[in-house]
């Protein structure tokens, strides 16, 4: 025979949750990152992948770095722990910005496609998660649903474009298209990955003709 109580967990399980995730969209809402703060973070990543391309390994400054930036991201960002948290959020992200069910549904798809393949590539799992996005007036600007995670630190550079390529492409694999920001991203990328191949056949001539300077 079926308890009340058992009756009224549901109900109280899904309001736990839409509790949760008002919750973390306010707080992330009253500390939105700057635009302009956002510029400045890209090109701070973009000089540490290529110091990582350029040296093999990861800098501790740039891992001390990276850390850094990715928490302060994170204070502007209403996180998700899992995909019916995400759903949740993108819901009320909605609701209360006027935006439509389809922008929920699309975007919910599109980051779990990322999600997915970053899963099955055994990359480090951070959440999903909205950031919220401020103007140089202080005025809420955008919000950008997004998946967080990274590469493993022991992956070397090749390896590590590899995958981040899988993951950027993702969205083709489920019938999406990709966002602009997945275009640039993967063209970067794709360069990255080229002049690595570049510099592979480069040292591959090199040791060839000393092998043959040699004799051996």
């Amino acid at each position: 025979m079926t308890s009340l109580e058992n009756l009224t967990q549901p109900i109280s399980v899904l309001e736990t949750l839409k509790i949760k995730i008002k919750e973390a969209i306010e707080k992330a809402k009253n500390n939105p990152i700057a635009e302009s703060r956002l510029i400045e973070v890209e090109v701070l990543n973009n000089k540490m992948e290529d110091n990582f391309i350029k040296k093999g390994y990861h800098d501790t400054e740039d891992i001390i770095q990276e850390d850094l930036i990715l928490a302060e991201i994170l204070k502007s960002t209403s996180l998700a722990d899992n995909i019916i948290e995400f759903e949740e959020m993108l819901k009320q992200i909605a609701s209360e910005f006027g935006l439509s069910e389809e922008w929920a549904k699309d975007l919910l798809a599109h980051e779990n496609a990322h999600a997915n393949v970053s899963e099955s590539l055994n990359e480090d799992w951070i959440g999903y998660g909205a950031v919220f996005i401020k103007d140089e007036q202080g005025a809420l600007s955008n919000i950008q649903p997004i998946h967080f995670s990274r590469p493993k630190m022991n992956w070397g550079p090749k390896e590590s474009i590899i995958k981040k390529i899988e993951v950027l492409s993702a969205p083709r694999l489920y019938g999406n298209e990709l966002s602009e920001g997945d275009e640039s991203d993967l063209k970067i990328n794709n360069e990255r990955l080229e002049k690595i191949r570049l510099n592979e056949e480069k040292d591959k001539i090199h040791i060839a003709e000393l092998r043959g300077r040699l004799g051996i």
